[in-house]
């Protein structure tokens, strides 16, 4: 984590437990407190095919009065700035994705209250796997005439196209375990350039699947970003802020009895200044769909992108 994203987290939740004190008309002593979300909400695996406006509900939203006045939070979201933007996330392209059901929420002292975050993302492809950003905006009212305003981003990650093929397929295992071949289990690319769709193949990479037994076998292909290892990764490395920025040509490869089969990958990576001179590692789940638990394996792309000066 950057120091920018630390400091971020310590400045939303210093917001959020923040109490203003004012001396009502009588001399007695008033505070506003208003515990709101983490400076982070994270939604996962967020269906296409519902239009703007009519999204379905992805989770809540949740505030607690621990003052000892009633307070009104009025709440909105907002499209995110470019300096405000996560690594690995892009502005929604349209704030009308999500919405908050209520809006506004009354919270007498010592209770809590929550609002419902409704999204839905249109059915356009492109839209596949994507990463969005808003802003959450609450800003709360007491009668004493105290006001906060919290913030918090909204992060949405849109289920990849091949998801739901790779979850019908592993629900068709049978077999035991099978020991296939990868190779390589390792790959290095530098300078990498941005905004370009780029072939691994470009770069001398080429995913070599080995089926040894004697029917054919699907394989299952999916890129993810390994935060559990990352205290091992090689120094100047970071995981990929976003795994989609990998992505198989097909989710699905099917190779021979006792074949050797080729999977192709693109690498496209956005062409913003944030982006220049990073290096990062990206994973790919290689998992033979028919088989047993515990017979997938991994592949690890160490990926440095060109600097300032090669642009």
């Amino acid at each position: 984590m950057s120091r920018k994203d630390v400091a971020g987290r310590r400045a939303a939740w210093a917001a959020a437990l923040m109490t203003v004190l004012l001396l009502g008309t009588l001399g007695d002593a008033h505070a506003l407190a208003l515990r709101g979300p983490s400076a982070e909400m994270i939604f996962e695996d967020i269906p296409l095919g519902r239009a703007p406006g009519a999204g379905r509900p992805t989770g809540t939203i949740k505030l607690a009065n621990t003052g000892d006045e009633p307070i009104e939070v009025v709440m909105r979201l907002s499209q995110t700035g470019p300096g405000g933007l996560k690594d690995g996330y892009e502005a929604a392209r349209d704030p009308s994705w999500a919405r908050l059901a209520p809006a506004r929420l009354k919270i007498p002292p010592g209770q809590e209250a929550e609002s419902a975050l409704l999204v839905g993302i249109p059915s356009d492809r492109s839209l596949s796997g994507g990463r969005f950003q808003l802003d959450w905006v609450g800003v709360a009212s007491a009668p004493s005439g105290a006001r906060l305003e919290l913030r918090s981003r909204v992060l949405l990650n849109v289920a990849t196209a091949g998801a739901r093929l790779l979850e019908a397929r592993r629900g068709a295992r049978g077999k035991g375990q099978v020991d296939f071949s990868l190779s390589p289990t390792e790959g290095r690319l530098d300078k990498v350039p941005l905004g370009r769709k780029v072939d691994l193949r470009e770069f001398g990479l080429k995913f070599k699947l080995a089926n040894p037994e004697r029917s054919g076998m699907m394989f299952g292909l999916s890129s993810y970003i390994d935060t559990l290892d990352s205290k091992k990764l090689e120094q100047g490395f970071a995981p990929a802020p976003n795994p989609n920025f990998l992505k198989p040509a097909s989710p699905v490869v099917s190779v021979g009895p006792d074949s050797v089969g080729e999977a192709q990958f693109f690498l496209e990576i956005p062409d913003q200044r944030r982006y220049r001179g990073r290096a990062w590692v990206f994973c790919i789940h290689v998992d033979p769909l028919e088989a047993g638990e515990g017979s997938a394996k991994d592949f690890r792309l160490f990926v440095r992108t060109k600097g300032e000066e090669a642009m």
